[in-house]
């Protein structure tokens, strides 16, 4: 089942609503009754950018750092945006930080720019297979951190798997 942003959204809001109205006292790091969902906040799982640091550039995507050492994805082939990896949205204790200063209880995590469309299939494969393996620490605090990402991630890599499986 695939579930859009907008109805992520309102099953969000039915859920806190039952909750308080099931009598449970639901409170969240700012002291309401509820907890603060950011539903819009962007991850990138280690493994996918170690791919694309270390392969990237074979592929076609035009890499290098910034001035505060972090990953920058300059351009893709038919894409116009750089993408700052930063990296408050690749590692955990640093994403579990930000929520504590913003005062979030949990993150709806999705991802961003490059994406996989870009790449060719074999390494596109690979990138959606490190896609995969969800947000690090969804296990250890399943609590703080959900994956919310689209279906076409999925979709993409039986497309590629089968592509792959049937090259002469």
């Amino acid at each position: 089942m695939t579930t859009n942003r907008r109805e992520f959204l309102a099953l969000a809001g039915v859920a806190a609503l039952t909750a308080s109205c099931a009598g449970q006292e639901v409170r969240g790091s700012r002291g309401y009754n509820v907890p603060v969902i950011d539903a819009h906040a962007h991850w990138y799982p280690r493994e996918f950018v170690t791919l694309l640091e270390q392969e990237g550039e074979a592929n076609g995507a035009k890499m290098g750092r910034d001035a505060r050492g972090n990953t920058v994805v300059q351009s893709v082939p038919g894409g116009t945006q750089t993408s700052v990896l930063r990296r408050n949205m690749i590692e955990p204790e640093l994403l579990l930080k930000e929520m504590a200063e913003r005062g979030i209880d949990m993150y709806a995590l999705s991802m961003t720019n490059p994406m996989v469309y870009w790449a060719p299939p074999a390494f596109a494969l690979k990138l959606s297979q490190a896609l995969d393996h969800g947000p690090p620490g969804q296990k250890a605090r399943p609590h703080r951190a959900r994956l919310h990402r689209n279906d076409q991630y999925r979709v993409r890599r039986r497309r590629l798997e089968n592509a792959l499986l049937h090259q002469p």
